[in-house]
């Protein structure tokens, strides 16, 4: 997705290319200490993508998708957010990477603030309307009426969430109330390549 963003702002971009790549050897933790271990096995270590993207209209025959919006919320104001996942230097002089326990409540944060950005421009009317009606009865009643979660199985056939663990596919079900058949995906994904959240 970084790709979308570089070819918004250089105006007259028609196509372009990516390479992502994951966790590479640089960046592989080769010390004792425990909570840095962790990145080793959490990201995977030398895996590629590599994304071709073009709005040239003699390529929509061939395109497989078409990206309608792209939006990417900044989250890294909020201290825990932004300390989520920290570079430091171990007792022993090396350089690792460690996590904080409040990853997956940022992780979860920030999918709902790209989904609250996101809302507004995919939701059909019904729903905008259902959870404006919800907001203005909790203002004047409080916690008599119960939160309403947007439906956005509603705007979409399908749906693949940020694969970052079991944890956060776990958190973004419940959250959003999507069923087993919806986040299967997602799922899959995770259990065939492993995480995927630099991808």
């Amino acid at each position: 997705m970084p790709l979308l963003g570089i070819c918004n702002i250089r105006l007259g971009t028609q196509s372009g290319k990516q390479l992502s790549t994951e966790n590479i050897t640089g960046n592989r933790y080769l010390g004792e200490d425990r909570s840095m271990i962790l990145i080793n096995c959490f990201f995977r270590v030398g895996g590629a993508t590599i994304d071709l993207l073009s709005n040239k209209p003699s390529d929509s025959h061939v395109a497989k998708y078409q990206v309608i919006h792209a939006v990417r919320p900044n989250t890294a104001a909020s201290d825990s957010s932004y300390n989520g996942v920290t570079c430091l230097e171990d007792s022993q002089g090396l350089l690792g990477i460690t996590t904080t326990k409040d990853l997956i409540q940022e992780a979860i944060k920030t999918i709902e603030a790209n989904l609250t950005t996101l809302g507004h421009l995919v939701l059909p009317t019904s729903e905008k309307i259902q959870f404006i009606a919800n907001y203005i009865a909790r203002h004047f009643r409080g916690a008599k009426v119960k939160l309403y979660v947007l439906n956005f199985m509603k705007a979409t056939d399908h749906v693949i969430t940020h694969v970052g663990g079991k944890h956060v596919l776990d958190e973004v079900e419940k959250n959003l109330k999507l069923s087993k058949t919806d986040m299967e995906a997602s799922r899959m994904t995770l259990y065939r390549y492993g995480n995927t959240v630099e991808s």
